[in-house]
């Protein structure tokens, strides 16, 4: 490396020596093939609005103060985006986010203190900067071929700790990163793999946000621009926090659950699927969502499968500290009268009109344990340690997938009905006035909004609105209240 050149990379504090003479670990055996797929998905290294969005999002919700999706080039490193840190360039062999490279299955890297870890305790960024980096976390970004650009990151000038559940919420995001990456060049990406890709292109088309359950009304946080689209909006920031009950109502044939407010679904962070038309617009399509925990961390069977160290602990109240849902578009049925749940006599021909997004997908991309890995090579994944066995034992780009007709990943299996399991609404007279007025929700303009057509009286007084409050107002609920 020359002078110009490090130069040109050091960060305020750091001294050239130092970033001289530290050398980092060696380059993976499919580096070259990785090269090519970060030239072709990555474009630029312009800052991104939406990632930077993301990375903020990110700090709100693990509550660090830094995130970065960074990019490692074949002698730098650089943050395309950041929140909570100035976007910079460094040499390659500083690079922590390269460490996620060295395993050959997909693993969270986790450094809870840096200048306690070998790997980190003279690189520059820990030895000798002004603000130095002590704790870090990255989930590599995974390209549809299977190779890795780089990493969403977390970082702290503190030592910290955090739960499986916080990592699992950051391999999720870290697949949105991907995803904003390439929907521009998947195209050309696919022509770089052999194998079958890791996303189809249905996997750019899914609409998605995310949501604060736990929260009145459900402020949406993020949407991808699939969601934006079907939302007649050109950005983020248009939604400015509106809540999930302000954009949609429910279809006929979801009333019931809404009105129930999915608390023992929210409360112990299960997967659940709702029918939801646009807010005051009768003939928008019906959309089948499907909401699932942010702490499963995938998004869909698309989503490659990233594993979280061993030894990290659980966290047990993760329904009231991590209440984020995903909120996934699994089909859409824009003819008129979607509204209506179809007979069951006309089931077949509801079918061949309705297809959910997905549908046709025969193999989930989960990656497997290697069977001839040898178990203590295995516990070496634990903390990010035992890169050169794993580098040794295979190239980087081999991966294993699940046999055809596998469904999603363990766990999520069952979890959510599709469009030929719906069975037709129910029939029944309306609640009395009474009830339905004491399960109204009162919203921002402080109108009572409550399903149309019914006459509502004002809310009593001592009523709880748990599915819009705390969580621990949600357990004193005794009664259901109305969210649409």
């Amino acid at each position: 490396m020359d002078r110009k050149s490090i130069d040109a990379w050091a960060a305020p504090g750091l001294e050239i020596k130092a970033i001289a003479a530290y050398k980092g670990p060696s380059l993976p055996d499919d580096e070259d093939e990785r090269m090519r797929t970060v030239c072709c998905a990555v474009q630029n290294d312009q800052d991104d609005p939406v990632l930077s969005s993301i990375c903020k999002l990110v700090c709100s919700l693990l509550r660090v103060p830094t995130a970065a999706v960074s990019i490692v080039e074949k002698t730098r490193q650089y943050l395309k985006s950041a929140y909570g840190s100035q976007r910079n360039i460094i040499p390659r062999s500083m690079s922590f986010c390269q460490f996620t490279f060295l395993t050959r299955l997909p693993v969270v890297l986790v450094v809870e203190d840096a200048q306690q870890d070998e790997r980190f305790a003279n690189n520059p960024l820990v030895s000798n900067s002004q603000n130095p980096i002590r704790f870090y976390a990255g989930a590599p970004l995974i390209a549809s071929n299977g190779k890795r650009l780089g990493a969403l990151c977390l970082m702290d000038s503190k030592p910290r700790k955090m739960t499986e559940e916080d990592y699992r919420v950051l391999n999720s995001c870290a697949e949105m990163v991907v995803r904003r990456l390439e929907a521009a060049t998947h195209t050309e990406v696919a022509k770089l793999g052999t194998n079958s890709l890791l996303r189809t292109l249905n996997a750019f088309k899914q609409a998605i946000f995310l949501c604060d359950v736990a929260s009145r009304g459900w402020p949406v946080l993020h949407a991808n621009d699939a969601m934006l689209e079907h939302l007649g909006m050109t950005s983020e920031a248009e939604i400015n926090k509106a809540s999930v009950w302000q954009l949609f109502q429910a279809a006929p044939q979801s009333e019931e659950q809404v009105r129930d407010g999915f608390m023992e679904h929210t409360s112990q962070l299960q997967r659940f699927t709702v029918w939801l038309q646009l807010k005051d617009k009768p003939h928008s399509p019906t959309f089948q969502v499907l909401f699932k925990p942010a702490t499963e961390g995938s998004l869909d069977p698309y989503t490659p499968h990233i594993e979280v160290p061993d030894g990290i602990q659980k966290n047990a109240s993760a329904a009231q500290d991590l209440p984020y849902y995903f909120a996934i578009v699994q089909s859409i049925r824009p003819t008129e009268g979607a509204a209506q749940a179809p007979p069951a006599a006309s089931a077949e021909a509801w079918r061949q009109n309705f297809r959910p997004l997905d549908e046709g997908l025969q193999t989930t991309p989960k990656l497997e344990t290697i069977p001839d890995m040898a178990p203590a090579d295995s516990a070496k994944i634990k903390h990010g340690q035992g890169a050169a066995a794993d580098k040794a034992a295979s190239s980087m780009g081999e991966v294993s997938r699940a046999p055809n007709g596998a469904a999603e990943r363990e766990g999520g299996a069952g979890a959510s009905s599709g469009p030929h399991e719906l069975a037709p609404a129910k029939s029944g007279k309306l609640e009395s006035k009474e009830r339905i007025s004491s399960m109204l929700y009162q919203g921002p303009s402080g109108k009572d909004s409550a399903m149309e057509g019914v006459n509502s009286e004002p809310k009593k007084e001592g009523k709880k609105m748990g599915c819009f409050g705390s969580r621990s107002k949600a357990k004193e609920s005794s009664k259901p209240c109305v969210i649409f």
